[in-house]
C-alpha cells in the first residue's frame, strides 16, 4: 500500500495518518508506505510531486513490491492522481489499483456545487480550501494537471475506487473525477455514502460506516488483486 496523506498539501504526515495508512493495510492484506513529502506554503508545486514520484520509483523497484495499490485521501487523493499522470507520461510501472478518499481532484475549486456542500460539511470550508490552494500552486496556474488532475487526461489508468460522502464539501470532485475517468474508459467504481462527512474512515474507532468503508476497500482490492 502506497498512501499519500491529506491535509490540503500545507500539512498532515505519518503521524497524522497513521491509523488510517495501518486500517487501510490491514484490509487490503498489505505492508503500509507512507511519504513524507514536503508541504506548502515553505514547500510548495512541484515539491509534494517530485517527492512522491521519488519514493514511488524506490519502492516500484524493491523486490517484495510484487503488487501495489495507490491511495490517498483529500488532497492526498489528488496527489495520486497527480502521481498516475506522471507515472503515464514517464512510462513508468503504474499500481495494480487505485483507492481514492473524497479527493481534491480540482483546485480551482470553481464548481457551483462547493458553496452548496460546505453548508453541510462541518469539516471544511471554502476560505481554507482557497487558501491551501494559493499556498500550494504559488506560482504556477491552479489549472495545471498535476495540481488539478481532474482537468487533465486520465486514459491508462489502474482500475479505480472512490469513496465520498454526502455531506462532504468536495462530494463534487468525486462526480466529475467518475464521469472522466468512465469517459476515459478507465475501470472506475465510486460509492456514495449517505449523510458522511470527509474522510469518514478516519474514525474508524468509533464510527461503524468507516469501518464498512474500510471492508469495502479490501474488497476491491480482493476483486482486482485476487484473493
Amino acid at each position: 500500500l502506497f498512501c499519500l496523506h491529506g491535509g490540503g498539501y500545507v500539512m498532515g504526515s505519518l503521524n497524522s495518518h497513521r491509523g488510517l495508512a495501518c486500517q487501510l493495510a490491514k484490509t487490503l492484506e498489505a505492508t503500509a508506505i507512507v511519504p513524507d513529502y514536503r508541504l506548502a506554503p515553505r514547500y510548495p508545486f512541484p515539491a509534494a510531486v517530485d517527492d512522491t514520484v521519488n519514493a514511488w520509483y524506490w519502492l516500484s523497484q524493491q523486490e517484495e513490491a510484487r503488487e501495489i495499490v495507490l491511495a490517498g485521501d483529500s488532497a492526498g487523493g489528488g496527489l495520486a492522481l497527480a502521481l498516475l499522470l506522471k507515472l503515464r507520461e514517464e512510462q513508468l510501472r503504474m499500481p495494480e489499483a487505485v483507492v481514492l478518499l473524497a479527493p481534491w481532484a480540482d483546485l480551482t475549486n470553481s464548481s457551483e456545487e462547493l458553496a452548496r456542500q460546505a453548508r453541510l460539511d462541518p469539516m471544511l470550508r471554502l476560505q481554507g480550501l482557497a487558501l491551501a490552494a494559493k499556498a500550494y500552486a504559488h506560482r504556477t496556474a491552479v489549472d495545471n494537471p498535476y495540481i488539478s488532475p481532474l482537468l487533465g487526461q486520465l486514459h491508462g489508468l489502474p482500475p479505480v475506487l472512490i469513496q465520498v460522502g454526502t455531506h462532504d464539501i468536495l462530494l463534487n470532485d468525486s462526480l466529475r473525477l467518475e464521469k472522466k475517468l468512465k469517459a476515459a474508459g478507465v475501470e472506475t467504481d465510486l460509492k456514495v455514502w449517505p449523510k458522511m462527512l470527509h474522510v469518514w474512515q478516519m474514525y474508524y474507532d468509533f464510527l461503524p460506516e468507516a469501518r464498512k468503508a474500510l471492508a469495502e476497500v479490501g474488497r476491491f482490492g480482493r476483486k482486482i488483486l485476487g484473493d
